[in-house]
């Protein structure tokens, strides 16, 4: 569970739980807070990333990339973590 403060509602909110399809992580990317995730709803056909990093002003969606081999995916991955 990843509790998150919205600053928009001024509240305190859980951020949903992906489904059996979708993944996600949090990393650190230059000193910031990044979140990263994706689907792949159709086995190794047809795969997503997204990358947001949560800067003091708020949230940022860095990258959307659609990819058709999880090996692409797996480099995208490997890249976010030499980053942070």
């Amino acid at each position: 569970m990843i509790i998150y403060f919205d600053i928009k509602s001024d509240e305190l909110k859980e951020l949903p739980e992906s489904n059996e399809y979708q993944w996600f992580g949090l990393t650190s990317l230059k000193g910031c807070v990044g979140l990263y995730g994706g689907d792949d709803m159709y086995g190794d056909i047809t795969l997503g990333l997204d990358v947001w990093i949560m800067e003091q002003d708020g949230r940022t969606r860095l990258m959307k990339n659609n990819c058709n081999n999880s090996y692409f995916r797996d480099q995208s991955l490997s890249n976010i973590v030499l980053l942070g």
